[in-house]
């Protein structure tokens, strides 16, 4: 048979072998090059979700929240999504009735997130964010009576390898951080 041309099925065998090694010791660090890349797109997420909020405070002078979809309270988990709203918006035009603006009771909501990864922890105390007409941020903790900036931290698989924080300062900026992120309880 001289021209005949293929593989015999020991050359299929190794090169099959060769295969499965090369991809069970790559496999690891692609796990956690996909969980850098979804903790990288996240945060930018988040921070572009503040940004909004902000400018949305700062442009129509009202105060914006940003909460859990699940609960504006303590119990409120950052892993169901994030809302962006306003309460008690002044109408426009005014009401003609003296001065004083009429106010609409019900919240007007400005942006849903999508929850996130259920297996990745997001992590911020407060669970509120309230953005005032200046741009800062009120309710953060505070220390000797002056508000202290808060990291909220996104864990992928709830663990610190590479968890990323977004630093949010009282000014009501951010700054993404890999050091301060906090994936513990």
């Amino acid at each position: 048979m001289i021209g005949f041309r293929g593989f015999t099925l020991v050359e299929v065998m190794v090169t099959i072998a060769i295969a499965a090694i090369l991809i069970s010791v790559g496999a690891p660090s692609l796990t956690s090059f996909y969980q850098s890349v979804r903790a990288e797109q996240n945060i930018d997420t988040i921070q572009t979700t503040l940004a909004f909020a902000r400018n949305q405070a700062m442009s129509y002078d009202i105060n914006v929240i940003v909460c859990p979809v699940d609960s504006c309270d303590e119990d409120g988990d950052w892993r169901s999504g994030i809302q962006v709203f306003t309460q008690n918006v002044p109408q426009n035009p005014p009401a003609a009735v003296g001065n004083a603006n009429r106010v609409q009771p019900n919240r007007m909501t400005l942006r849903v997130i999508d929850a996130f990864n259920s297996g990745d922890a997001v992590k911020l105390t407060p669970t509120t964010i309230t953005f005032m007409g200046s741009g800062r941020i009120t309710g953060l903790p505070a220390r000797n009576a002056i508000p202290q900036p808060v990291t909220l931290s996104y864990c992928p698989d709830s663990k610190g390898a590479n968890a990323i924080g977004l630093e949010i300062s009282p000014s009501g900026s951010t700054h993404i951080t890999k050091t301060g992120a906090s994936c513990t309880n």
